[in-house]
């Protein structure tokens, strides 16, 4: 019965996984390294910084403005770290230089 079980397991499903992670990762890289973008000055004004105890991770969603339109901006791969500086700084608004893509909804912060 556990052959019955595995032997699909081993030679279908876990080549199907495998090989679908390997594709989206692939994509997800053509999709940011291909986006066309261009300089534009972001106003941050509101940044939303938490993180958990036990994991090493966590979210920082910051408010922005581009071109006087407010966007939601999630950082990712934050980390503890920079949790703790944004909080120092989340009480005065920034002006930083930035990237936007012609569709105005990835923003890339430096």
């Amino acid at each position: 019965m556990t052959l019955i079980i595995g032997l699909p397991m081993i030679f279908v499903a876990f080549p199907y996984y495998e090989g679908y992670r390997i594709a989206n990762g692939v994509w997800r890289y053509h999709y940011f390294t291909n986006q066309e973008t261009s300089g534009e000055t972001i106003l941050v004004t509101n940044i939303e910084a938490d993180s958990g105890r036990k994991s090493n991770f966590s979210r920082v969603t910051m408010t922005v403005y581009v071109n006087s339109e407010k966007r939601i901006v999630n950082i990712s791969n934050s980390n503890k770290a920079l949790v703790r500086n944004l909080r120092e700084e989340n009480k005065k608004s920034m002006i930083l230089n930035g990237e936007v893509n012609k569709e105005g909804k990835i923003v890339f912060i430096r």
